[in-house]
This record gives C-alpha cells, sequence and structure tokens, in this order.
C-alpha cells in the first residue's frame, strides 16, 4: 500500500504485518449471520403470546347486602380492641394480702413410734423329774410285714404277646446287693426255640448276667404261624425279693 504524496512514509518495525484483508471478510459473514438470525426469530416465529395483566378491583362493603352484614359483624365480634379494653375484677384486699410459704403448713402430721404394749409374762414350766416320770413307756413295736414282690419276665417288640410252651425259668441270685434290671435281645425261631440271646443292658453283676442269658436261652416259645424265620424282641428281667438269698431273721 502506496503512502500518499506529501506524507512521510512511516517503516515497519520487524514482525510486523499489514492489515490482513481475511478479517474484513469474516466481519461481513458474521454481520450476515446475525442478520438471518434476527429474520429467523422476529419474522418467521410466531409472535409471544403474552396474558395482560388484570387490572385491580376493589370491592366495598356496605351493610345493605346480607352476606356482607355477616362478615362485619364477625370482624366486630373479633376486634383485639374490645379484648384489650374490657375491664377485669380486681379481688378486694389483692396487694394487702402477706406471703405465706407452702413449707409452714404440714401437708401430713409426723408419725410416731407406736406405744410399747407390756408382754404377758410366761408361766413357769413343769419339774423336769415330775415330766420324765409321767411319760409312758414305748409300746412294742409290731411287726410289719411288707408282701414281697415277685421276679417279672417282660417281653417286647416282636416277641410281644407270644406265649411260653416251657415252664417260666426261677430267678435267683447269689448277689445281696440291689440289682438293676437286665435287658436281653432274643432272636427266636418260627418252632419256638431261643437261637440268639445277646446281652443288652446288664444288672450290675456280671455271674447273675451269666446265669440270666443262659436261662433266656432255654426257654421255648410256641411256634410261630406268621412265616417269619426269626422274631426279635427284647426280655426284660425285673428282680424281686424272691430272687434274692435269704436272710436270716434278727434276733
Amino acid at each position: 500500500m502506496n503512502a500518499p504524496a506529501g506524507a512521510p512514509a512511516v517503516p515497519l518495525l520487524p514482525g510486523e504485518r499489514r492489515f490482513p484483508p481475511q478479517l474484513l471478510i469474516f466481519g461481513a459473514l458474521s454481520l450476515l449471520a446475525h442478520a438471518a438470525t434476527f429474520f429467523l426469530f422476529q419474522v418467521a416465529y410466531p409472535p409471544r403470546v403474552t396474558i395482560p395483566v388484570r387490572t385491580t378491583q376493589v370491592a366495598l362493603l356496605s351493610g345493605d347486602d346480607p352476606d356482607q352484614q355477616q362478615l362485619l359483624r364477625w370482624v366486630e365480634s373479633e376486634d383485639p380492641a374490645l379484648v384489650a379494653a374490657s375491664a377485669h375484677p380486681v379481688p378486694a384486699r389483692l396487694l394487702e394480702l402477706e406471703y405465706e410459704p407452702s413449707y409452714l403448713k404440714p401437708r401430713t402430721p409426723p408419725r410416731t413410734m407406736p406405744i410399747a404394749v407390756p408382754l404377758p409374762e410366761r408361766a413357769p414350766g413343769p419339774d423336769m423329774a415330775a415330766l420324765l416320770h409321767s411319760v409312758a413307756p414305748p409300746s412294742p413295736a409290731r411287726d410289719a410285714r411288707v408282701p414281697r414282690a415277685p421276679s417279672e419276665l417282660i417281653l417286647s417288640g416282636g416277641l410281644l404277646g407270644r406265649k411260653l410252651s416251657s415252664a417260666a425259668p426261677v430267678w435267683k441270685t447269689a448277689s445281696t446287693a440291689p440289682l438293676e434290671e437286665i435287658s436281653v435281645l432274643l432272636g427266636v425261631a418260627p418252632e419256638g426255640e431261643v437261637r440268639f440271646a445277646a446281652l443288652q443292658k446288664s444288672s450290675g453283676d456280671h455271674q447273675t448276667d451269666t446265669n440270666t442269658v443262659a436261662l433266656l436261652s432255654r426257654l421255648r416259645f410256641e411256634p410261630d404261624a406268621t412265616g417269619q424265620e426269626t422274631t426279635w424282641g427284647f426280655a426284660f428281667v425285673v428282680w424281686g425279693d424272691d430272687a434274692y438269698p435269704a436272710r436270716s431273721p434278727v434276733p
């Protein structure tokens, strides 16, 4: 760009450029874009619908309308000035009463100790010598005999209700100490003989257990008509007084 005639030429500094023409082109495009946007929102779109503000209305209350008369009476009854102006009756001699603390007036009288009642004197006891002589000699004790409880054989399981064809054994023991109830598992053949006998619960005496298992092994039952090969059940022996050795009478 040439300087006008008669004007001094201004030299450019190092690195300084002349005015770029592209800036004018971008400015023109930006102006066209703003104009298109203004046309789009102001002409193409419909105008905004606004609701006009309602005018303020003033209603007057008069005493001619019955509904307004009722409202006026309610306002008059709720007037706070009437309550504030009402006179409260003041009790007579209100300011002349003296303060009385509550602790000066007892509510519950104190409890006192009850009056001691004199106890009556005890009568003298009887003479010890006269008391010993008045005691009658003890009567001889009667010989109270307790019935002897017999020993008992109880069957359970598959042998419950099955009858014996042989005589019931006599249960005897050489032990003088009380024995526990003995339990033996029995396996009985259809013919009635005992094929299996195993001790389940001991009586507390080994010799008694051995003799009892041997006696139970020699039992004979009535034949079984159900057709089972072996009937299993338990035999319980409850020891009675007759199983223990006889004791000599005490003199």
